[in-house]
């Protein structure tokens, strides 16, 4: 995607992000869908890392070989990856620390509860269907026990919004993880 911009006589092609990181330093939330990013644009989000005041970054349909672009973004408190694909490198989250709120899609349960692993802070997850549309992620007793276990000693809450399959009654006894139960109307709820 290019921008032209018509300046003096003289016109220049910039990328979306890098004339928002030009022109709109204190952006505080941005939310881009791509339908799909050339490969020759593998830096295609690096502008945005200028953007120091940017809390909210929410982005569909991109490819990423690796995270960190995000890393640099170090006021980033949400970041929404929704039917992108993401490394399976788990060890690539480790560099996002600073996220309260993390919005996935493509993950089974061991991969939740790596990323989970790698995210600290994390107050907030959510997941989506895959980016192939085919496959809702459920989370099942014994990936909720794991995921429990992984949060225990955090002084934070973790909240999981997904499909679940088992009762979640007994939940209660996991202080540390609350469930919240995915439909269709939910996914745009701000926390």
């Amino acid at each position: 995607m290019l921008l032209s911009l018509l300046r003096d006589d003289c016109t220049q092609q910039i990328t979306i992000p890098q004339a928002i990181a030009n022109s709109c330093t204190n952006l505080e939330e941005l939310r881009m869908s791509v339908g799909s990013v050339p490969s020759s644009y593998h830096n295609y989000l690096e502008p945005l890392q200028k953007l120091k005041s940017l809390r909210v970054l929410c982005l569909a349909g991109l490819a990423f070989a690796d995270l960190k672009v995000f890393a640099a973004m170090t006021g980033l408190r949400e970041l929404s990856l929704r039917h992108c694909t993401l490394p399976k490198d788990f060890n690539q989250f480790a560099r996002l620390t600073q996220l309260r709120t993390l919005r996935v899609s493509g993950y089974d349960g061991n991969g939740v509860i790596n990323i989970i692993t790698h995210l600290i802070h994390l107050e907030y997850i959510f997941v989506y269907w895959d980016h192939s549309y085919m496959a809702l992620f459920e989370l099942d007793e014994g990936t909720f026990s794991r995921i429990g276990s992984v949060v225990q000693k955090r002084p934070n809450v973790l909240q999981v919004c997904c499909k679940f399959n088992f009762n979640a009654a007994n939940c209660d006894r996991n202080q540390k993880v609350r469930l919240i139960q995915f439909v269709e109307s939910i996914h745009n709820v701000k926390f």
